[in-house]
């Protein structure tokens, strides 16, 4: 399965065959490999990424979506500072795990940074991509009737 966002080539590869690797009870095989690849500068990273134990593989263009969306999610908590880190996710600053954990999302960081540039950047890109904004007043549209219709919130215009 695979899925382009802007510049970029998003390709899952399920493999299930590698337990999750962090600490939890469920046992966990559903793995897939991520490959992002920079289709301008050709440059490519990876990321292990386990699927649900309900629905172990990505199926669809939205499963890979989503799970890209985490990986940039775990890339960007690799800006914080390790002490607003363990504040933003209930951890201990004395937590081995808490420190485990923030070095994995600045190593996410540094991956994806060094194929797709700033990760906040990025993040802001991926959320916008299903933004529609409003051709008149062209403020972002954000409401949906009952027959979901979307309609401009400053204008009043349907779309």
């Amino acid at each position: 399965m695979e899925v382009k966002f802007e510049n970029l080539k998003i390709k899952s590869t399920y493999y299930g065959n590698k337990q999750c690797n962090w600490d939890c009870k469920v046992r966990n095989y559903n793995n897939h490999v991520i490959r992002v690849t920079n289709l301008d500068t050709k440059k490519w990273t990876s990321f292990d990424y386990w699927g649900s134990v309900i629905n172990p593989e990505l199926s669809t263009e939205d499963d890979l979506l989503y799970a890209f969306e985490h990986i940039i999610q775990d890339a960007v908590c690799g800006t914080m500072y390790f002490e607003d880190f363990c504040s933003e996710f209930g951890y201990d600053t004395d937590s081995r795990r808490a420190y485990k954990t923030h070095c994995a999302c600045i190593k996410s960081k540094e991956k994806l940074e060094r194929v797709c540039g700033d990760v906040n950047d990025l993040q802001s890109r991926f959320l916008d991509r299903n933004v529609v904004y409003c051709c008149i007043c062209e403020d972002e549209i954000g409401v949906v009737t009952e027959n979901n219709e979307v309609y401009c919130e400053t204008c009043y215009m349907l779309k």
